[in-house]
C-alpha cells in the first residue's frame, strides 16, 4: 500500500506504471470481445478486438403532446 505522499511522487514523475491496480482504460465506445492481457514489463494492462458502436434498437418513448 502507498502513501498519499508516495502515490504524489509517482505521479509527478510521471512513473504512473508503477501504481498498483492502476489499468490503463481503453478508449472506445463498444468492445466486442475483451481480452485483456497483462504487460508485466510495464505493469499495464492491454485490450484487443475492440468493434464499431452498435445500433440502438430501442424504439424512444413518446412525448406527452405525441400520446
Amino acid at each position: 500500500m502507498l502513501s498519499f505522499a508516495q502515490l504524489k511522487a509517482l505521479i509527478e514523475q510521471g512513473r504512473t506504471d508503477e501504481i498498483p491496480n492502476n489499468k490503463t482504460i481503453p478508449n472506445v465506445l463498444s468492445v466486442r470481445r475483451i481480452t485483456f492481457l497483462p504487460c508485466h514489463a510495464t505493469h499495464s494492462w492491454h485490450v484487443l478486438q475492440s468493434a464499431p458502436p452498435s445500433e440502438s434498437t430501442v424504439v424512444p418513448p413518446k412525448k406527452p403532446w405525441e400520446r
